[in-house]
């Protein structure tokens, strides 16, 4: 599921999706935790800043960039 919830993500992004981007991974971000799927959050949530930076939440993407190298 986490695996195919990234899927999604970049097909949303690539689709100019930008906004099903952010709530596909801001979801499986939570799953991930909550399964305690490091590598999976890390991954995901980078991803996250960039969607975020697409969408022009420049402070939303530095606190997500700050979370994925933590």
């Amino acid at each position: 599921a986490s695996l195919g919830a990234m899927g999604l993500a970049d097909v949303a992004l690539y689709q100019g999706r930008v906004a099903d981007a952010i709530a596909i991974l801001t979801k499986a971000i939570a799953e991930d935790e909550n399964n305690k799927y490091v590598a999976g959050v890390a991954k995901k949530t980078a991803v996250l800043g960039s969607a975020q930076l697409l969408a022009g939440n420049t402070a939303a993407a530095l606190s997500a960039f700050r979370k994925a190298s933590d």
